[in-house]
């Protein structure tokens, strides 16, 4: 029913714990909210913008264009008749549009409070729900953006986005330090440095520029592990160090570290994909429906964890914006609101129910949200998406006889 009162409470008729457990939450749920930085989107000038980048320029390293001063006849040469060479300066012209989804939370009536136990205590889960909810949902959503606009790179061959997935070829290998070493050559190729425009996203180290790595957290500690050679470097560099060594290899899961050119921000909701001849890369939704979550709290997607494809993501500041949409009243008494997802609680049957219930005294209300932005693509081509096969982790076992 499109007014269903929300009946999951508990009534206190046997002895029961004060409190609610909450659900499990999940690693790095706010990153590329925080990364990007934000502006307005213009008003009353229609629904499609564009933008403007200046192409890199560069002189060639062509020797032969050097003319050689001389004097010939009294004159010299080339003298006022010199041959000029063109300076090439061009753009890049990209057009993007506003997108928008709408959110809505369980019918709440506020008459059977009083006989619920930990009432306050539900109440306060599910509204945490709902913002974890809409947190993750902007999160899929920048991440999104990241992967449309950025290159990819699959098996350290380079395709050029936007939407670059249509014609990426298909993964055959592991994510490795060396397709990450190619990936960092590459960047660092196209000028992705340290800047006011990338912040402390990028910073210089001893050996060039390091970027963030959006990575997943088993895939992190691997390329440690799985590499002999980077093992050994870890280990002889923590000798004799009385504790200051570098101490990579045996780190949490989860933690940040750093490995080449590359600072790992890890994750455990990567992007993952099948993939399809002739379609390519397929997204795999790594969330049940609440409908289809038990009561073991699992809510990863089978087909999530036997994805055979993940994406590693490599994301700076200058790459995008968020524009957002400022609501606009035209100066009419509309209630307030705003599209950057923030509940919003309603009341009254008239309002809330479709179709509407009688409801004189709004004894029902029903939170809402809405989601508006435009994400406006800058250096689209600082970003890049590594794409790799999600092969079987080598474990080291005990085996008792």
């Amino acid at each position: 029913m499109a007014c269903a009162e929300l009946d999951a409470f508990r009534i206190a008729v046997e002895s029961l714990e004060d409190g609610v457990l909450q659900s499990p939450t999940f690693a790095r749920m706010n990153y590329f909210r925080n990364l990007f930085p934000t502006g307005e989107f213009v008003q009353n000038q229609g629904t499609t913008r564009s933008n403007f980048t200046i192409l890199p320029s560069m002189p060639t390293d062509d020797q032969s264009l050097w003319t050689t001063v001389a004097v010939s006849g009294g004159l010299t040469t080339p003298g006022c008749d010199p041959t000029y060479e063109d300076i090439g300066v061009d753009f890049i012209e990209r057009t993007y549009s506003p997108k928008r989804r709408d959110f809505r939370g369980p019918v709440i009536c506020r008459e059977h409070f009083q006989y619920q136990h930990s009432i306050d205590t539900f109440i306060e889960g599910y509204v945490h729900q709902m913002r974890q909810w809409i947190a993750a949902t902007w999160e899929f959503a920048l991440r999104g953006d990241v992967m449309r606009l950025g290159d990819w790179f699959v098996d350290g061959v380079k395709t050029t986005g936007p939407n670059a997935a249509l014609t990426a070829g298909r993964a055959f290998q592991g994510l490795t330090q060396d397709l990450l070493d190619l990936v960092a050559v590459d960047r660092i190729g196209i000028g992705v440095v340290q800047g006011t425009q990338n912040g402390d996203y990028v910073i210089n180290g001893n050996a060039g520029p390091i970027y963030p790595l959006y990575i997943d957290m088993v895939d992190s500690q691997q390329i440690l592990k799985a590499n002999p050679h980077m093992r050994d470097d870890a280990r002889f560099a923590s000798e004799g160090m009385d504790g200051n060594g570098d101490f990579g290899l045996w780190r949490a899961l989860g933690s940040t570290r750093t490995i080449g050119n590359f600072r790992h921000i890890a994750t455990n909701i990567e992007p993952r994909f099948s993939w399809a001849s002739g379609t390519g890369y397929v997204p795999i939704a790594p969330f049940k429906d609440i409908t289809l979550v038990g009561t073991d709290q699992e809510i990863i997607t089978t087909a999530y964890k036997n994805a055979a494809f993940a994406a590693a993501i490599m994301a700076v500041p200058s790459g995008m914006r968020i524009e957002a949409v400022r609501p606009q009243s035209a100066g009419l008494n509309f209630d307030m609101r705003n599209y950057n997802g923030d509940l919003n609680f309603i009341t009254g049957g008239e309002r809330i129910c479709n179709p509407a219930v009688y409801d004189p005294q709004h004894t029902k209300g029903r939170h809402f949200a809405t989601i508006q932005y435009a994400a406006a693509p800058q250096y689209q081509h600082n970003m890049a998406v590594v794409v790799y096969k999600r092969c079987p982790i080598i474990s080291d076992y005990v085996f008792c006889s």
